[in-house]
C-alpha cells in the first residue's frame, strides 16, 4: 500500500513562505490532514512518498549545482 507525503506552505520563522513537510501517512489519514489544512486556507500538496522524494533528490542536486565551480 503506498504511504503519502503532506506538504503544506507555511509562513517559517523569517516571513517567507515554505514547504513543510508534515508527515509521512497512508491515504486516509493523508486525506483527512490535506482537507483540514486546506479549509485553513493553506497550500496545500499530497505526494505519493516515491514522487516525494525523487522531488527532494531533484531539488537537492539543483542547489548543489548552485556551488558547483566550472
Amino acid at each position: 500500500m503506498s504511504k503519502y507525503v503532506i506538504l503544506v506552505d507555511k509562513i517559517d520563522y523569517d516571513n517567507k513562505i515554505r514547504k513543510m513537510h508534515t508527515g509521512t501517512y497512508d491515504y486516509e489519514t493523508a486525506s483527512y490532514i490535506y482537507a483540514n489544512e486546506k479549509a485553513e486556507g493553506w497550500r496545500v500538496y499530497m505526494q505519493t512518498e516515491v514522487e516525494f522524494k525523487i522531488n527532494r533528490m531533484h531539488e537537492m542536486a539543483q542547489e548543489l549545482d548552485k556551488y558547483r565551480f566550472v
